[in-house]
């Protein structure tokens, strides 16, 4: 087998996370303990399975293409073992979440052909932070996307969402953004908005999956979900908590698991 520099970095970087974590959590679904999450993550290396659809991670505000990459690396390690079959789509240089979301639903056709987007068994969906808001507004049917009264140009496709999870995102909007709003999608990002109020009161047709972490003071954790639905916590970093989420290898486990079929590590409400 060649040697892949970035399944060996990703590989590490699991490792220093898990080391620095210790335990998963004090939420009572975290029943597995740092040994145990170690072995699941050899396991599933070692025995790659394919992905049950195709599926996407979606970046989020103004992040670099290299976050979504190493969350495509890490899933990759614990699914097919081939990053290839996992699309990403950042959009830093985007100021609105209808910007992203038409990106996205470009990017989507682009890979896989117009016919993809209107596919019945629909998509597997990781949104990190913003990401998961990107997903939900690109899954509206296109005349239900002029949200909370905007105009917008709409493409004549949408984001068949079979599953949804997500990291941080601010489904009851952002603590930071609350304070610090520099552009449109900040904006709507905020806990009182408009648009938040409008896509939450929209009716979901795909179970979602909230994975967060203590000690995010971007998205606290009792918004990290939307309303009715409590999000999978965890103990977080000391540090830059937000920014981690993605990294957890409990929650790692747990949507690795879920991909390639097998049963979740972790108990918990689904949307």
């Amino acid at each position: 087998m060649p040697f892949r520099i970035g399944d060996h970095l990703a590989d590490f970087s699991l490792r220093a996370v898990l080391a620095a974590l210790g335990r998963g959590g004090s939420d009572p679904t975290f029943r597995a303990d740092a040994a145990e999450v170690a072995a699941e993550l050899a396991r599933m290396r070692a025995d790659p399975r394919p992905l049950t659809r195709p599926l996407v991670i979606l970046s989020g505000y103004h992040t670099p293409a290299q976050v979504a990459w190493w969350l495509r690396q890490r899933l990759a390690t614990l699914t097919s073992g081939n990053p290839a079959d996992i699309l990403t789509v950042s959009y830093p240089a985007q100021t609105t979440i209808e910007g992203a979301a038409e990106q996205s639903l470009a990017a989507i056709s682009k890979r896989w052909g117009r016919g993809v987007v209107e596919r019945p068994e629909g998509l597997d969906v990781v949104g990190i932070s913003m990401g998961g808001l990107v997903a939900r507004f690109a899954a509206l049917a296109p005349e239900a996307r002029s949200i909370a009264g905007r105009p917008t140009e709409p493409s004549s496709g949408r984001l068949p969402i079979a599953r949804l999870f997500t990291f941080a995102t601010p489904h009851q909007g952002s603590h930071r953004a609350a304070r610090i709003a520099p552009d449109a999608a900040a904006r709507d990002m905020k806990p009182d908005s408009a648009f938040l109020a409008a896509l939450n009161a929209h009716p979901r047709a795909y179970p979602l999956v909230c994975y967060s972490q203590r000690g995010d003071a971007v998205v606290l954790p009792q918004a990290a979900a939307p309303p009715g639905l409590r999000p999978l916590v965890a103990d977080g970093s000391r540090l830059m908590s937000h920014f981690t989420t993605a990294h957890n290898p409990w929650f790692l486990v747990d949507l690795a698991r879920r991909l390639r079929g097998e049963a979740p590590l972790l108990d918990g409400p689904i949307g």
